[in-house]
């Protein structure tokens, strides 16, 4: 193994940890895995206190997107990928794998891009929500 997948390894168990305790810690709620940084109450990179950039560059080092020509692309399954790391997997290796993963179109956030990625963090299983009804019902932030 070489040192660059040998450090791919090391911050997807610390990025995993991470959301883990978050997970654990915090009330259901959705976030944007790639939101502006105006989208404070829902950008997952708000609630990790990063910059947009920094969060892309360890979601790519994670190989858990890819980054061609300034086009993001999620990789959300092995199949196609030539078995890199995907989404799946890092849920799955890290517990996570009941969290809410999926591509949400918002009309919110339509001046961006027309789909965002959103994961569900939080303990709360207990009523049915996802990214879209989220901000109907919750009007305040989740954030620590």
């Amino acid at each position: 193994m070489d040192d660059y997948e040998s450090n791919c390894i090391v911050l997807r168990s610390i990025f995993g940890s991470c959301l883990s305790d978050i997970n654990k810690l915090m009330p259901l709620w959705h976030y944007g895995i790639i939101l502006p940084e105006a989208a404070e109450e829902c950008c997952l990179c708000s609630l990790l206190n990063l910059t947009l950039v920094e969060l892309k560059q360890i979601l790519e080092a994670c190989g858990l997107i890819t980054i061609n020509n300034n086009i993001v692309k999620f990789v959300c399954s092995t199949s196609g990928y030539g078995g890199k790391y995907s989404w799946q997997m890092f849920l799955l290796k890290n517990s996570l794998s009941d969290n809410y993963l999926a591509q949400m179109n918002l009309s919110k956030y339509k001046i961006y891009q027309n789909n965002h990625w959103y994961i569900g963090l939080g303990y709360d299983r207990s009523f049915p929500i996802n990214p879209s009804t989220q901000f109907n019902h919750k009007k305040t932030t989740q954030m620590c």
